[in-house]
C-alpha cells in the first residue's frame, strides 16, 4: 500500500495523479493527451492559480491503457499512480521498474519489481538503487 492521496479532479478509477505532486511537466498530456488535462487551483496564502495535472478519463482500450502506461513510466515525479489489480498492468509496471507505482502490487510480483530495480542498478552505476529514492533534479 501508499500513502499518496489522489488530487481531487481525479475521475473514478484505477490510475491517477497524486496531489500536491504536479510540476506541469505537460509529458501526460503529450503521452495521453484524451486522458489527462490541467486544472488551475487556489491555494491558501499563495496568490493566484496554480496549474495541476489530473486523469480526466481512464484508459477504455488496448491503445489507451498504454498511452496510460506511457505516461506512469515516463512522468518526471512519478506522481501518476495505479491502484487497480490488473495482473498484465502490474507486470507491464514491474517490467520496467514501476512496481513502486502500484498501490496493490500482486505480493508474488515482489520478486519481480525487485529484480527489475537491480538490473536499473547496473545499467545506471552512477546512480545505483531505486530511482524514485533519487532528488526530482537528479535525473541523469
Amino acid at each position: 500500500m501508499n500513502d499518496q492521496t489522489p488530487h481531487r479532479s481525479n475521475v473514478p478509477g484505477d490510475f491517477y495523479v497524486a496531489a500536491d505532486c504536479c510540476t506541469l511537466c505537460d509529458l501526460p498530456r503529450s503521452c495521453a493527451p484524451t486522458l489527462f488535462d490541467i486544472v488551475e487551483e487556489q491555494h491558501e496564502g499563495i496568490p493566484g492559480t496554480l496549474p495541476h495535472c489530473y486523469v480526466k478519463r481512464q484508459p477504455e482500450t488496448p491503445a489507451e491503457t498504454a498511452q496510460m502506461l506511457d505516461a506512469v513510466r515516463l512522468s518526471e515525479l512519478q506522481c501518476i499512480r495505479y491502484r487497480g489489480t490488473d495482473r498484465l498492468i502490474q507486470l507491464t509496471l514491474a517490467d520496467h521498474g514501476c512496481a513502486h507505482l502500484c498501490d496493490q502490487l500482486a505480493p508474488d510480483l515482489q520478486p519481480l519489481a525487485e529484480a527489475a530495480q537491480r538490473l536499473q542498478a547496473l545499467r545506471d552505476p552512477q546512480h545505483p538503487g531505486d530511482a524514485a529514492k533519487r532528488p526530482w533534479w537528479r535525473f541523469w
